[in-house]
Formats: structure tokens, sequence, C-alpha cells
């Protein structure tokens, strides 16, 4: 076994090294980055102590479109995880922040808005207090407002389609 192992290191450090060197200098680089990339254990337990008011905090209150999708990206995976911490996005004012992102869904990238209605069905699913925030705040029609438009927009392309 021991035998195998070596000629199968030699093998791949044979391969390696006929590799030219900008080919080699380029996956060192990527290993140098993936060594700094926490495990996924330690990312959670970040994401879990940062709280889900922490997270709405920063979906509503920042303008760079990329700290705004993992903001409501976290969100939604930590309700996803944790049902019971569906009321904590209520009292943090989460169903009222993502139904603002979603009622300016032209204005958002669709990796913003993509999360946003994640986030919203997963505070709603089974949670009667933020189902009613939803309905109560227009979170019905701006669902439907979405749906036809991204239909439209799918029925254009293929009409497109049928006339190539």
């Amino acid at each position: 076994m021991y035998l195998m192992e070596g000629c199968a290191k030699r093998a791949a450090w044979d391969e390696w090294a006929r590799r030219p060197l900008d080919v080699r200098a380029t996956a060192l680089g990527i290993l140098d980055v993936c060594a700094d990339v926490k495990n996924t254990a330690e990312l959670a337990s970040q994401k879990a102590a940062f709280g889900v008011a922490g997270m709405v905090a920063l979906a509503k209150g920042t303008d760079n479109a990329l700290v705004r999708k993992l903001a409501i990206e976290a969100l939604a995976e930590q309700v996803w995880l944790v049902p019971d911490r569906q009321a904590e996005v209520a009292d943090a004012g989460g169903v009222d922040a993502l139904l603002a992102i979603a009622r300016a869904w032209r204005a958002h990238a669709r990796d913003v808005v993509a999360p946003t209605l994640w986030a919203l069905r997963n505070a709603a699913q089974g949670h009667g207090r933020n189902q009613s925030l939803i309905g109560d705040g227009g979170g019905v029609e701006v669902l439907l407002e979405l749906a036809r438009d991204q239909f439209a927009e799918a029925a254009g392309r293929a009409r497109a389609l049928a006339a190539r």
C-alpha cells in the first residue's frame, strides 16, 4: 500500500513539474487564496453570532449591493436552518426591510432580488405574523408584479428564439 501511495505521489509530482511555470504560479496563487478561506463551521458560527438583527441592519443600511446580498443570504440561511428565528426577523424589522427591497426590485440586481425572495419565503413559512406583515405590506402584489414581469421577459426570449 505504501509503495502504491509513493508511486502515486511521484507521478503527481512528475506531472506537476512538467507544467509551464505560469500554470504552476497560478495554481500556487489559488492555493494561497484558498488557505485563507475559513471552514464552514467557523463561518456558520460567525453568522449566528452576528444575529438576525445584525443581518437586517446590514441589509437595509448599506448602499453596497454585494454587502446587501450577502446579508440577505445570511438572513435567509439562518431562518432556513433555524425556523424559530422567524419572530426575530419581524422584531428586527426584517420583513419590512425585505419588502422594501422587493418593492424596488427593478433597481436591484437579480442576485439581490432572488435571496430577498428566499428570505421572505423563509420568514413567512408557517409563521402567521410574518405572513400578515407581508400581506399587509403589499408583498403579494409585489410578488405578482415581479412574476408577471419575469413571465413576460421569458415569453419575449422564447419568441425571439422561435423567430430565428
